[in-house]
């Protein structure tokens, strides 16, 4: 008996500066991992989507006109996806970060995946489609909110407000980010999602 072939792969990007008209907008790093892809299964995904992407540059139609062909391929992206997700894949971000002069922003994810096909009954409803593809989902985002607004801040400069007035507003649109469900914890925007599809006995 022998084992399927398995995959793991692991990305780390890093930022240290960005800067737009001399405005500083901090720094950012992600760390992606994604494992358990099977690999006669990526080989099938990468021959699908790969074909299906050729075929729309050979119609002229589609190929010059930028929205469409991204409409196109993203189409070709999800529907070759189901041959991708036969392994049960794993897909982690931990973290996703950014950060200023007031503070660290982070996003981990985690995100179980598995093959719809074991799944026979057709899907009736969205959640349906979703617990065919995810055995589970858990997000986790913090936000301080110094170093929210000081972002804000310096984004309402690059449009042209002075300092006080790119302040206020920025200290307005963070206010309302926290007002929209977000959970307030001291000075801190935290929000946090997790699906896990109901265990079957």
């Amino acid at each position: 008996m022998t084992g399927k072939k398995r995959s793991n792969s692991q990305l780390d990007y890093s930022l240290n500066s960005l800067k737009v008209q001399n405005q500083d907008l901090g720094s950012g790093k992600l760390t992606l991992k994604v494992g358990q892809i099977d690999g006669e299964a990526w080989h099938q995904f990468s021959q699908q989507y790969n074909a299906q992407t050729q075929a729309l540059l050979a119609q002229p139609e589609i190929a010059n006109n930028p929205e469409l062909y991204q409409e196109k391929v993203t189409e070709a992206f999800f529907s070759a996806l189901p041959l991708m997700l036969k392994g049960d894949p794993v897909i982690t971000i931990a973290p996703l970060s950014w950060k200023n002069s007031q503070g660290e922003s982070a996003l981990n994810l985690s995100l179980f995946l598995k093959d719809p096909a074991t799944t026979k009954e057709a899907p009736q409803t969205l959640a349906q489609e979703v617990d065919r593809s995810v055995k589970s989902l858990d997000a986790k985002l913090t936000i301080p909110v110094d170093m929210a607004t000081e972002f804000m801040t310096q984004v309402a400069k690059l449009e042209g407000y002075q300092e006080d007035q790119a302040k206020k507003l920025a200290k307005q649109q963070v206010e309302g980010a926290s007002a929209m469900g977000q959970m307030f914890r001291s000075d801190h925007l935290a929000g946090q999602y997790h699906h896990h599809q109901p265990a079957i006995y």
